[in-house]
Parts: C-alpha cells; sequence; structure tokens
C-alpha cells in the first residue's frame, strides 16, 4: 500500500485514511479486518510475518531499503547483527517496522505492540510517531485498549458496526459506549479523570510525561 489518501469498503463501513494520520483500529472484527486486507494484497505487520523463513542477518536486510550507516540504525533500535532466525519477538517486531519505515509504506500493525517489552514499546511509539509526522499513514490494529491512545483517531468496530470514529481523546471519552462492549478506559486515562475531578488538572493529558509536567507546573 502507498503512502497516499487510503480508502476501503468493510461490510458497508466506509473507511478512509489520510496522509499524517496515526489510527487505531479497536472491536471484535479485528481478525476479520485484517483478512480483508491481505486479501487484498496490502502489507499487514502480523504475528505470523514475523516468523516468515529468512536466512538473512539484520544487516542484510536493512541493506536491501537502506546503503547508509546501518550500525547508526541499529544502534536507534537497539538492534544486533545477527541471523534474523535467532531474533527474540521484540526484536522481530522492531526489525519489521524499521524496514516499513525504510521503504515509505503506509503501517499497518495486526495486534502486535502488547508483546514488546516496556523499553521497547516507548521506543517503538516514538519511531512511529516521527514516521507519521512526514505525512505517513499508521494503523494499529488491536484487542488492547491500552494501545489505543496512540494515534489521533479511533475507530471501533464491534458486530459488523461502526460504534465510534473520531477524535482518539474525544472518542476515549465514550465511557459508556466502552463498557457496552465489555472495555473499560486506558489507565491514563481513568487518572486523567481522577485529577481533574479533584481540580489538579483541566485537560487530558494522554502521555505520562505530559501528565507529570504538568502536575509539577
Amino acid at each position: 500500500m502507498q503512502e497516499d489518501n487510503y480508502y476501503f469498503n468493510y461490510k458497508d463501513i466506509n473507511l478512509y485514511f489520510k496522509k499524517g494520520e496515526s489510527i487505531s483500529i479497536l472491536g471484535s472484527n479485528n481478525d476479520e479486518i485484517v483478512s480483508f486486507l491481505l486479501s487484498k494484497n496490502i502489507h499487514v505487520i502480523t504475528y505470523k510475518s514475523l516468523y516468515e523463513f529468512n536466512k538473512k542477518t539484520v544487516k542484510e536486510e536493512i541493506s536491501m531499503y537502506y546503503d547508509k550507516n546501518i550500525d547508526e540504525l541499529l544502534s536507534e533500535y537497539n538492534l544486533s547483527n545477527k541471523n534474523i532466525s535467532e531474533l527474540n519477538i521484540c526484536e522481530r517486531i522492531k526489525l519489521k517496522i524499521l524496514i516499513s519505515i525504510l521503504s515509505e509504506e503506509t503501517i499497518i500493525i495486526d495486534n502486535i505492540l502488547s508483546l514488546l517489552d516496556d523499553n521497547d514499546y516507548k521506543l517503538i511509539l516514538k519511531k512511529l510517531n516521527e514516521y507519521n509526522k512526514n505525512e505517513k499513514i499508521v494503523i494499529n490494529i488491536t484487542n488492547n485498549i491500552e494501545e489505543t491512545i496512540f494515534g489521533n483517531r479511533l475507530i471501533i468496530i464491534y458486530d459488523d458496526k461502526l460504534l465510534c470514529n473520531d477524535y482518539t481523546l474525544i472518542a476515549l471519552r465514550e465511557e459508556k459506549l466502552l463498557k457496552r462492549i465489555g472495555l473499560g478506559l486506558p489507565f491514563i486515562v481513568e487518572l486523567n479523570k481522577y485529577l481533574m475531578d479533584y481540580g489538579l488538572i483541566n485537560k487530558y493529558y494522554l502521555t505520562t510525561t505530559g501528565l507529570v509536567n504538568e502536575l509539577w507546573k
């Protein structure tokens, strides 16, 4: 899939993504959406794709897309040059996302960010946000409510119905809707609500850094 604005119709649900957007898709139809995208030959980083057979080393794989200082990239992503078959799950995710960034593709991720450890999770979110600011599209398909704070738009599809398609912060205030489909609020949103109730902050902060900085003013 190219980096241009993108549109597709899924079971009479019209979805449109434009350059510079990062989107989370949450709901009960995620597996079907991924199958639909794969059937259209749209590249999705899935758990299965992390284990595609590959005899190359990390450097050999990266060199297919990037011919400058690869060692700097390895350092940035905390990767070492070894055979891809020897990589652990976190390393495989980082390499797949790095290759997608180097390929200048729209990045679609299927429910794998929660497999990262805390440090790698923060690193990858940082890299995806940097990539997104360059007028790229990043789509994170997830079942994890905590991951929905990533991105500027949240789409909720449940039982073939589009329940929500709005700015992330507005969507995550729909507590009744989330509870109706068996989901709670992300921890950071719950914490914001608690602090607002006590008058300690007057607006929402979706990053821990932003919230801490506000409290220490």
